[in-house]
């Protein structure tokens, strides 16, 4: 979904999709005194049909108006495809970058963004202050704990357990997790797994067993965008208690506040 702001009015513009699938982006309304010099698109990504969208968007309005244009896209898609090029990885955040800047985007706002090399970021800090209140925090993997580790520092200092990913060295592929407890006694805490997405969830069923097999008291999920392809209930049988996320996508809506 593309919205367009003038400030905090929204304006309006419509979208038409043609039967070959292609798309149309017309009549802004610039009927109403309307201020389009500098304008704001928030884009709550639902498919990547709206890149298209986004693009003539822009382009009709620094065409006719000269408008100046920030994008404010809460969850950035093609984040996680963050390796530069080869023959199994199109870098395709990369790309994205090239071709919102052509299109002559000023500002990009982002929120948690995976990779922290492209666009503006605003941290997840005040999320996580909103949601956690437990005895250890849950690093799934490494890189969450160098993402997050920094966040938590005065009020958790060393109180955080992580775990590291075991893989085949012939396949490169995950074969199971060991948990690194620290040091601390972890059976009877409350404990919170971090991390900036969950898809499917498979490291997170994974992780939460390792807890739950050391009889922690009880085990949430915090996570700054929630795609949940698989559906919640297979992190909730899987023994995560309360699962924490934004609304940085629009399904769901009920989520800590980011636009």
């Amino acid at each position: 979904m593309l919205k367009l702001f003038s400030k905090s009015q929204e304006i309006t513009f419509k979208t038409t999709i043609f039967p070959d699938k292609t798309s149309q982006v017309w009549q802004v309304d610039d009927t109403h005194g309307n201020d389009l010099s500098n304008l704001r698109v928030l884009w709550l990504f639902e498919g990547e049909h709206e890149l298209a969208q986004l693009l003539q968007l822009v382009y009709l309005l620094r065409s006719l108006y000269g408008s100046r244009i920030e994008l404010h896209a809460p969850y950035l898609p093609y984040a996680r495809q963050d390796k530069p090029v080869s023959n199994s990885s199109t870098w395709a955040v990369h790309l994205l970058d090239k071709l919102i800047r052509e299109a002559g985007i000023e500002k990009v706002r982002v929120f948690d963004q995976h990779s922290q090399c492209f666009f503006e970021s605003e941290s997840a800090e005040s999320f996580h202050k909103s949601v956690i209140n437990h005895d250890l925090i849950c690093f799934p993997d490494k890189g969450a704990w160098q993402r997050y580790n920094h966040l938590h520092v005065s009020a958790y200092g060393s109180r955080y357990v992580w775990c590291e990913k075991v893989r085949d060295q012939l396949t490169g592929a995950i074969t199971a997790h060991t948990l690194h407890t620290m040091g601390h006694q972890i059976k009877g805490a409350r404990i919170c797994i971090v991390d900036d997405l969950c898809d499917g969830g498979r490291t997170f069923v994974e992780v939460a067993a390792k807890l739950r097999a050391e009889q922690v008291a009880a085990v949430d999920l915090v996570v700054s965008h929630g795609l949940f392809s698989l559906g919640k209930d297979v992190l909730h049988n899987a023994g995560i208690d309360t699962i924490y996320t934004t609304n940085s996508l629009l399904h769901n809506r009920d989520g800590f506040k980011v636009w």
